[in-house]
């Protein structure tokens, strides 16, 4: 590339060397470039019980309100690890992933409701895998930083996977029923 010719690379870091000293115009164009994979980031991570649309939001908004302590290096770094540590606050807050509203297969467990019973055996086999383990574990007592840490996972990890699998669950069961 001959010199002077700005790279990729250089106009980002312009981006960010505006950011870093208040231009809100900066932040739109930095906005512009990361805020859909940042979101989609956030999508794969949250329990149903937290917004990624929010946690994204907030994320932007501590970014701009921290500027200051950014370094100017890795700004794609930087604002996914505030994107998760803000995700990681939010789970410890509310430390149970929510079921479906209508759907607890806990109560079915303990419920002598034979036909949801067996609706939920068999929905439990065909969707098998680390879901099954992780909500039979969690049926055992263990919480979530235990499993986390025994199947070298990430806590947020555990808290996705419980979720999604609970949705599969509930429609898995509630098509059997119907």
């Amino acid at each position: 590339m001959p010199p002077g010719v700005p790279t990729i690379a250089d106009s980002e870091q312009q981006l960010i060397d505006r950011f870093r000293d208040g231009d809100s115009s900066a932040l739109q164009q930095l906005h512009a470039l990361y805020a859909n994979r940042l979101r989609a980031f956030l999508r794969s991570r949250c329990p149903r019980s937290i917004d990624a649309d929010d946690i994204c939001q907030d994320v932007w908004l501590k970014a701009w309100n921290n500027r200051h302590t950014f370094d100017g290096s890795h700004f794609r770094a930087w604002i996914f690890r505030i994107a998760r540590n803000r995700l990681t606050d939010l789970i410890r807050k509310n430390p149970s992933p929510n079921l479906p509203e209508d759907f607890d297969p806990v109560d079915v467990i303990q419920s002598d409701r034979k036909e949801e019973l067996a609706a939920l055996q068999d929905c439990l086999k065909m969707i098998g895998g680390d879901f099954v383990e992780v909500i039979r574990a969690q049926l055992e007592g263990e919480d979530v930083s235990q499993i986390a840490a025994r199947k070298g996972i990430k806590p947020a990890t555990v808290y996705t996977r419980v979720d999604r699998g609970k949705k599969q669950l509930a429609e898995c069961v509630k098509k059997k029923l119907s």
